[in-house]
């Protein structure tokens, strides 16, 4: 599974100094096609490409589960 470490590379952080609450939960994955948490795959070590293992769509989102929940309650 991977850490909030993990993801401050990715380029959308940019130069933004972001503090993490452990209360927000651990870094979990939303998979946008079938609209749930996955345990995704990572398809190449190097980059932060992941596939959904129930229906192998790429539409992956990356965040703790209280912001996962609160970005894709609200497109419901």
């Amino acid at each position: 599974m991977a850490s909030y470490n993990d993801l401050v590379n990715i380029p959308t952080f940019e130069k933004r100094k972001e503090e993490f609450l452990q209360e927000r939960g651990e870094v979990t994955f939303y998979c946008r096609d079938c609209q749930k948490n996955v345990e995704a795959i990572r398809l190449n070590p190097n980059k932060y490409l992941y596939e959904c293992p129930l229906c192998k769509g790429k539409n992956i989102s990356i965040g703790t589960e209280s912001s996962v929940k609160e970005v894709y309650s609200r497109k419901r």
